[in-house]
């Protein structure tokens, strides 16, 4: 049985192929901003369909929260229409908000049960392999907090609403944020500086300039449509302080993207040690999973925990929505 997990998100589509014994396997990503042409979904659809050939279907999205859609039930049902137009032959589950994997016509009716449910997967599959740890998934966008106790999945929110009330959903991720959102006030030359609140800059020039991630990683248009280069991603921060690289001098440019990449990890690093002590997870080790490595030392001066670094007989780098996805539904199937 070959069992495709399917993540579509507005930013990245990620997929998985489970098959047999082979345990958890590992997640492939293509960029793909679902807002700018929602119609090449069904073409980037057919392409994994083509490369993977899988038996059944198990989809989870968040990419209904694209503006492109009238609303998330729009978004909802689109989504899911194209998988089954690609997926004709295949069997389709969705993931809801529960865990439960539900057939395509009642996701559609109960499209609130689905929308934004991807975490319920990776909460899921990790409740099924640790009794008590706090999984934090960073991506590109967003940072998602899921707290297991007692091998069960122990969030207070369901949606994407109550998740940012709780603070287990945060809007920050390791590439996409707007750089003044992270980082609103700015340091520079002994002066304290208002950052400019335009779309000059994301997170993700700041981790380029360090040499956190390479040009490769950067996966979505920087914000000026400029090089994916350490000069470009200077130009673009030096613009928070409406300056120029030159102006402000290498040491300068560095200086705000220790800061940029310094604030976020302790702002994220917060909001887990809020969540872990609510549920009385404290000193339970963490699943950092995503592109959490880059936080790691934030994490780790912020909180006292052990990291886990294999699942299931799997790295943790392989601990994603989609490939969590695909176990359950093939543990489910056999």
């Amino acid at each position: 049985m070959r069992v495709l997990g399917l993540d579509i998100g507005g930013a990245n589509i990620k997929y998985a192929l489970a098959r047999g014994k082979a345990g958890l396997p590992t997640p492939r990503k293509i960029p793909f901003e679902l807002f700018r042409d929602p119609q090449k979904l069904i073409v980037i659809l057919e392409k994994i369909r083509t490369e993977k050939r899988p038996d059944t279907v198990a989809l989870t999205m968040t990419g209904e929260l694209a503006d492109v859609f009238s609303s998330r039930k729009e978004g909802v049902r689109f989504i899911i229409e194209s998988v089954m137009t690609v997926f004709k032959n295949a069997p389709i589950k969705i993931i809801d908000v529960n865990g439960d994997l539900i057939f395509p016509a009642q996701a559609i009716k109960h499209w609130k049960s689905v929308a934004s449910a991807n975490w319920a997967a990776t909460g899921r599959w990790v409740a099924s392999k640790i009794e008590n740890c706090t999984v934090v998934d960073i991506g590109s966008t967003t940072t998602d907090i899921i707290p297991i106790k007692n091998g069960k999945v122990t969030v207070k929110g369901k949606n994407d609403f109550d998740r940012l009330r709780t603070g287990e959903l945060l809007y920050k991720g390791y590439l996409r944020t707007n750089s003044a959102m992270v980082c609103p006030v700015i340091h520079l030359d002994g002066k304290i500086i208002e950052a400019c609140p335009e779309y000059f800059s994301i997170i993700g020039d700041a981790h380029l300039y360090l040499g956190d991630i390479i040009a490769t990683d950067y996966t979505c248009p920087t914000p000026d449509s400029g090089p994916k280069t350490v000069r470009g991603c200077a130009r673009r921060m030096a613009r928070l302080v409406l300056s120029e690289a030159e102006t402000i001098g290498e040491g300068g440019t560095r200086s705000i993207a220790r800061q940029l990449v310094n604030s976020q990890g302790e702002s994220i690093a917060k909001a887990v040690y809020k969540i872990a002590g609510k549920r009385g997870i404290i000193g339970a080790p963490m699943v950092l999973a995503g592109s959490g490595e880059i936080y790691k030392r934030s994490l780790r001066k912020k909180i006292k925990m052990k990291f886990v670094k294999t699942l299931g007989g799997a790295p943790i780098s392989r601990v994603d929505p989609a490939s969590c996805l695909s176990q359950i539904a093939l543990r489910l199937t056999n």
